[in-house]
């Protein structure tokens, strides 16, 4: 007598693929929280700026923008008008009308912005002078950062 097996169709489903996307989304991850973490560290600004001080040779060309921390709320001034703060309708282009203005009578080719801002400012806020200084017709920009 021959005895005949009938093979079963079970329903399994093959996991190999699936673990292996799992693990490699685990390990780009834990590199990817690895760069963030390394991008997060203390920054100490200092409190003398004397290098901040124009050079007598770029006085002609240089013009100042300033954010200063005015109680809660900051302000933004260009040489020593203040132009408003940050919820001002327009900032940004009243920003670059007033360093625009500033800038014309300097020579084109050398236009000079001396960015101070206070160390309690945070970026988002000097994001908007950094805008308006990039869409003016300065042609460089130097930076300090002061402690009043």
């Amino acid at each position: 007598m021959l005895i005949i097996k009938e093979k079963t169709a079970s329903a399994r489903f093959d996991m190999t693929p699936v673990i292996d996307i799992v693990f490699l989304l685990i390990i780009f991850f834990m590199l990817v929280c690895q760069f963030i973490a390394a991008e997060n560290f203390q920054v100490t600004v200092p409190d003398r700026i004397d290098a901040a001080n124009p050079h007598e040779a770029d006085i002609d060309q240089l013009t100042t923008v300033t954010v200063i921390a005015r109680g809660e709320q900051a302000a933004f001034a260009v040489g020593p008008d203040i132009i408003g703060t940050p919820e001002t309708e327009n900032i940004t282009d009243l920003l670059i009308a007033a360093i625009d203005t500033r800038l014309e009578t300097t020579n084109p080719n050398r236009r000079i912005i001396n960015l101070r801002i206070d160390k309690s400012i945070p970026y988002s806020t000097t994001r908007i002078a950094l805008e308006a200084i990039s869409e003016s017709s300065a042609t460089d920009i130097k930076l300090a950062a002061t402690k009043q």
